[in-house]
């Protein structure tokens, strides 16, 4: 009896472990085309739901395809900041759409910014012209 009642300790503590785990690991790959997120972080997207739950998307078309089916169910939307690196809030990200840069599963590109001033400096490199996330 005692042996059982270890083995199921046991077996309780390795579940929960593994759960924890699993949990823990970094989101590798878009859950809607499996493209690999690090390589295309220059124009992730990072939605945060309702229910707490972030998720992230390798490009606005992705991200935008899980918004269409659920607007109301997000309560954030981030994108990286194609200058930093660093995610930023997408409803204050200046986009320039149609540069001469290359963009993920579009072809015309979309690549946010957190500046104005920079997002004005890329345009004058490599065109396009700059909106807002809804213009994108």
């Amino acid at each position: 009896m005692k042996k059982r009642y270890i083995a199921w300790i046991l077996i309780l503590w390795a579940t929960l472990f593994f759960c924890t785990a699993v949990q823990a690991e970094e989101q590798k790959y878009c859950p809607l085309c499996s493209m690999n997120l690090k390589m295309f972080w220059k124009t992730n997207q990072r939605l945060t739901f309702s229910d707490g739950k972030r998720r992230g998307y390798c490009s606005i078309h992705c991200a935008s395809i899980v918004y269409q089916k659920n607007p109301t169910g997000i309560d954030r939307w981030e994108v990286a900041d194609y200058d930093t690196n660093k995610l930023v809030d997408g409803r204050k990200a200046h986009f320039l759409s149609g540069s001469d840069l290359p963009g993920t599963m579009t072809p015309v590109s979309k690549l946010a910014f957190a500046s104005l001033d920079v997002a004005k400096r890329y345009q004058k490199e490599h065109g396009g012209d700059i909106g807002t996330l809804d213009d994108a």
